[in-house]
């Protein structure tokens, strides 16, 4: 362990609680996307917030995300495929894809790279993965969040050790990228210790000045309504803003847990952070639209 992880540790407040009673239920259920039906498999234990692993070459974040919902309570949401790969096979027609399940949330999104879907696809295939995709998330992630009554939509999420530009030492997943870039975030906090890419982001400014007020962990306040801009890029943190934030009629705040692959211990502080300040967030403010 790294002297800033052993740092981090030590600063960190102590976890959540675990909940009054613990009763930890497992159930798998069905997406349909384009023409392929995709398990979903839900560990479920109580109130508490819903985290969601979409990309599942990212252990780290999935061990950590199950282990906190078994000792502090809500529920954990991953695609279960029976494979480790990151993109999903999703078949429309006749064609077999290969889609970035973190990028399927805008047609524009989808269709600006083919790292995030391949081949590349008509824009009616777009749409209807889109439109399929955006499903799942009112059919089976919001009634999760309702059932739970959940503060916040938690995106699990790993990166890899200065992610894509290792040169400079500055990856595109770290806190490092986002100081100094307020087209994609306009606030940032850097922590006093801790590996630059290990993060916590969110669109919601209460979250953020809670994260920021704590001290401890690297978190960014990505820019409002990015999904309108030529910046957007189909991820479930633009998608997850104003209306498309209402869960049975109460907003739902969005958060996403970024940790370098093999970093639980910091991943671990930071849902317990996460779990911490969403709380207060909505309790002080229960029928005001998170900005």
């Amino acid at each position: 362990m790294t002297q800033a992880l052993r740092s981090a540790t030590a600063a960190a407040p102590k976890a959540s609680p675990a909940p009054a009673t613990s009763t930890v239920t497992q159930l798998r259920r069905s997406t349909r996307i384009g023409d392929t039906d995709l398990p979903v498999r839900i560990v479920r234990n109580g109130p508490g917030n819903v985290f969601l692993n979409v990309h599942l070459d990212e252990k780290t974040s999935r061990g950590v995300a199950e282990a906190h919902v078994r000792a502090h309570g809500g529920s954990y949401l991953e695609f279960d495929t029976g494979s480790t790969q990151r993109h999903l096979k999703v078949r429309v027609g006749k064609t077999t894809y290969s889609v970035d399940p973190n990028r399927m949330f805008s047609v524009e999104g989808l269709l600006k790279s083919e790292r995030h879907i391949s081949p590349k696809p008509t824009r009616a295939v777009a749409q209807r993965i889109v439109k399929d995709a955006v499903r799942f998330l009112e059919d089976v992630v919001k009634p999760e969040l309702a059932r739970t009554k959940a503060t916040a939509l938690v995106a699990m999420h790993n990166n890899t050790h200065d992610h894509e530009n290792v040169a400079k030492g500055t990856g595109q997943i770290s806190v490092s990228f986002y100081e100094g870039r307020p087209e994609q975030a306009d606030q940032v906090f850097r922590a006093p210790t801790g590996d630059h890419d290990d993060l916590i982001l969110t669109p919601n400014q209460d979250v953020f000045d809670g994260l920021k007020g704590e001290g401890t962990l690297h978190a960014v306040r990505l820019r409002p309504g990015l999904a309108k801009t030529s910046l957007a890029a189909g991820m479930l943190s633009e998608w997850w803003q104003g209306p498309n934030a209402l869960v049975a009629g109460r907003p739902t705040r969005y958060v996403n847990s970024e940790a370098e692959h093999g970093h639980a211990e910091v991943q671990h502080q930071q849902l317990a952070a996460v779990d911490r300040v969403t709380k207060r967030a909505s309790d002080a403010a229960p029928t005001r639209r998170p900005r």
